[in-house]
């Protein structure tokens, strides 16, 4: 008899767990535990095939897209803005291409918009704030396996393309090489790869994976299952003829051949008379042949194949209803719950996907439709519900007689409440023109109505800051009625800030040398152009911003210096000022309004370009500029905006 091991024992050597030794689950022999993921390798030829084969991968492919962009959007902005803005988006294809640029992003794990633009050559930066009316010529739907990227990647921290490829290029049409820098080209990325993934060159890190990467096993079970099914239909009956010695019948000569003629008399039977013949065999019935049918159920088999959909349905983030195109199965479903579901991923997705690229494409398509980037205008994606009236008079008349109540019970101040009731029924969309009818108004919001507009009555003491007067006074630098003034006089207005330049004579003998004329009579550099109304004392003064006892500026010599042409005609000279930049920004944060996508000192030179100069010829002004001290001055109608 062998040796008898306690179950203590051979508890012992079992690792901590449940184990199953009969099943081998949780022991060294378990199956699962040699399992690891590998990353499975689909060419570029099998995902087109894919994509050209496949409806369901198709379909997985272009839903999303077409449902991201099938609404396209609403511009927010007066009428006269919106028509160009419409007409060039439909000459140009816009949202076609921005569909197709998704839909292949999602395919082959990215994609682009190449913008051809007419400012400079195609490998040099674009400057949106230099373009004007017309110069968006096309936009080009590419691969990423149409760029390439052999110039090596950005690597500036402080560069507005960190991290992208430093150039771009493409294969023309006679195999030459065509560069594109990054300002010119708009990606948009497939399935992200987590940051710094280990078996990934940096380009496709840039890139992103195909989708069918991680859903091509569930896409392919669900068709290996129906067309497995579909092969059944062959078989879904069978007919089975027993014949007694048969093995023995086809070994002689010819029996084959008179197998086949037996079998196809009993066909010709069933069909013509519907009825089968059949050898009864002899006197007792021995020897005799025998007939059955079989049948393949197919009861389970709806089922099945629909899970193995729900799996992909999963996989590709689209209820099944929208993938196959049904209706909802159940008693009392509707489908609205996974509708609702579908329609708020595609919500985040165009927040996420294509609000980066469009805000790079507006920054061309809208200066190239209206001459100008126009601060103010912005869009709102499509409703991807229709809108339900009865709903919406309802949602309104609720929010009407809350602010009436506010109203009512004062709780909160009539002008705050006037502002914030306009700010909603704009953002609604259900007013068309409202923002600019309230800004064509003589009246202010939450003012009263009745009050007219030559009425020059002085605020009450106690809506004016009594502290603030009370010092004054205390000061005896002015008297109680000069402080109210003083404070009526501070109402927020429009603000234009200057600095006049002192040294005129250096900056005029450099300007008219470089073959200028009409150079201006007022050099300047503009710190603020706001036409938005604000309280200039909060603007405070510029002492902390470079200026010395006399209020001067000085920006010393040398640095970036550009001689260029600005949309309105304008020959100006930029430079680089941190002092400048600083200031600027201080009084945006104040309240002031700044229309464009950044700020460029520059002084304007003169408005008439001679007549064949070339302005890459031009050497800029290098020496020292010294500006004057601010002036404050309300915005004019007359005066430039630059």
């Amino acid at each position: 008899m062998g040796k008898v091991v306690p179950f203590a024992a051979v508890r012992a050597v079992l690792a901590d767990g449940y184990a199953n030794l009969m099943s081998r689950l949780g022991t060294s022999t378990d199956r699962n535990a040699h399992g690891v993921y590998v990353t499975p390798v689909i060419s570029q030829q099998q995902i087109e095939a894919a994509y050209r084969s496949s409806w369901l991968t198709r379909k997985i492919h272009d839903l999303p897209a077409f449902e991201m962009t099938r609404t396209g959007r609403r511009w927010q902005a007066t009428k006269e803005q919106i028509e160009p803005l419409e007409q060039l988006e439909t000459r140009l294809a816009i949202w076609h291409k921005v569909r197709a640029a998704v839909s292949t992003a999602r395919l082959h794990g990215g994609a682009a918009l190449v913008l051809g633009v007419r400012q400079g050559s195609p490998d040099q930066p674009l400057r949106p704030e230099a373009l004007g009316a017309n110069t968006l010529r096309y936009v080009v739907v590419v691969s990423r396996h149409q760029l390439f990227a052999p110039w090596g990647f950005d690597t500036d921290p402080e560069s507005e393309f960190f991290m992208q490829p430093s150039m771009w290029e493409m294969r023309g049409q006679r195999g030459n090489t065509v560069r594109i820098h990054p300002s010119r080209v708009i990606p948009f990325h497939g399935a992200p790869l987590p940051p710094g993934a280990l078996a990934v060159s940096q380009l496709d890190q840039f890139w992103g994976d195909p989708l069918l990467v991680s859903i091509r096993a569930a896409i392919d079970n669900a068709e290996v299952s129906q067309a497995a099914v579909a092969t059944l239909l062959h078989e879904m009956k069978q007919d089975i003829v027993k014949i007694p010695g048969l093995t023995e019948q086809i070994a002689t000569e010819g029996a084959e051949a008179m197998l086949a003629a037996r079998i196809e008399a009993i066909n010709r039977f069933k069909s013509m008379f519907n009825a089968l013949l059949l050898d009864a065999g002899d006197e007792e019935g021995k020897g005799g042949e025998s007939w059955e049918q079989r049948q393949v159920s197919f009861q389970q088999m709806p089922e099945l194949l629909r899970e193995f959909i729900g799996i992909v349905a999963g996989a590709a983030d689209i209820p099944v209803t929208r993938l196959l195109g049904s209706s909802p199965g159940g008693l009392q479903s509707t489908g609205k719950g996974e509708q609702n579901d579908f329609n708020r991923m595609i919500e985040a997705r165009r927040d996420a996907d294509l609000a980066g690229p469009l805000a790079r494409l507006d920054e061309v398509l809208i200066p190239s439709a209206l001459g100008s980037r126009p601060g103010e205008i912005y869009y709102e994606f499509g409703d991807l519900e229709p809108a339900n009236p009865t709903v919406d008079s309802e949602n309104e008349k609720r929010e009407a007689e809350t602010v009436e109540i506010y109203t009512r019970t004062a709780l909160i101040p009539p002008d705050a409440l006037a502002k914030a009731a306009a700010n909603r029924l704009i953002e609604s969309g259900r007013w068309p023109g409202l923002e600019q009818a309230i800004a064509e108004s003589d009246q202010e919001l939450g003012g009263d109505p009745d009050e007219g507009e030559g009425d020059d009555v002085p605020p009450p003491l106690e809506a004016a800051n009594e502290n603030d007067v009370q010092e004054m006074e205390q000061r005896g630098t002015i008297n109680r009625d000069q402080a109210l003034a003083l404070l009526v006089d501070a109402s927020p207005r429009s603000l234009y800030v200057r600095r006049d330049l002192v040294n005129v004579a250096e900056v005029r003998a450099w300007a008219e040398a470089q073959g200028f004329t009409d150079v201006a009579d007022d050099l300047h550099v503009t710190v603020i152009y706001s036409p938005a109304h604000i309280d200039w004392m909060k603007a405070g003064s510029d002492s902390m911003w470079g200026s010395d006892e006399a209020g001067n500026l000085t920006v010393p010599p040398g640095g970036p210096r550009l001689v260029e042409r600005f949309d309105g005609g304008a020959i100006v000279l930029e430079f680089a000022s941190s002092a400048l930049q600083w200031r600027h920004q201080d009084i945006v944060r104040a309240g002031a309004e700044h229309r464009f996508s950044e700020y460029r000192p520059h002084v304007t030179i003169t408005k008439v370009l001679p007549d064949g100069m070339d302005l890459r010829q031009v050497e800029p002004y290098r020496g020292k500029l010294v500006f004057g001290p601010e002036i404050f001055e309300e915005v004019k109608t007359d005066l430039p905006e630059r």
